[in-house]
């Protein structure tokens, strides 16, 4: 791990530092009450502007899609079987499989439903069943992420590991 004051040569000004450093760089402001302020008023807009609704709607073509996408991918893939016409369907099947991760993914942040219930059982079969991807190790996992981001030690995305996400 990092210390906090490391920077990194030719990144430019303020790019390598962390939220330490630019806490300690910034006016005080002892009860955190002019970000806090902030932070509602942004909220407020983006709740006015309908921009945390749900669609249903958006939701159901893009569920209904995706899955015909997937398993019309894998129905090619089974009807062509060993011929050079499967590196074609990879490259679909890996974006249709992207696609599927992105629903798991809005699942994940309980948008597509209003039950959680129902939220997780989209992610479980989006993440688990069709993609592979454990969703209840995904879930806690990017919610760190989304409470750290980019924070060196805190943030499990940018970790080091056997697979750097």
């Amino acid at each position: 791990m990092l210390p906090p004051s490391t920077s990194f040569p030719g990144t430019g000004a303020g790019v390598g530092t962390t939220n330490v450093d630019r806490v300690a760089a910034a006016p005080a402001d002892p009860a955190g009450e002019v970000g806090a302020r902030e932070l509602r008023q942004l909220l407020a807009e983006v709740r006015a502007g309908g921009l945390l609704d749900r669609r249903p709607l958006y939701y159901s073509l893009e569920i209904a899609s995706t899955v015909a996408m997937w398993v019309g991918g894998w129905v090619a893939l089974v009807l062509l079987g060993d011929t050079w016409a499967a590196l074609g369907i990879a490259a679909f099947l890996a974006v249709s499989s992207t696609r599927v991760v992105f629903i798991g993914h809005d699942a994940g942040h309980q948008q597509v439903f209003g039950s959680h219930r129902s939220n997780r059982l989209l992610g479980l079969a989006a993440g688990d069943l069709l993609t592979g991807l454990s969703f209840g190790w995904w879930v806690p996992k990017h919610n760190a992420h989304h409470a750290n981001p980019n924070q060196v030690g805190r943030d499990p995305d940018i970790a080091v590991g056997v697979v750097a996400w």
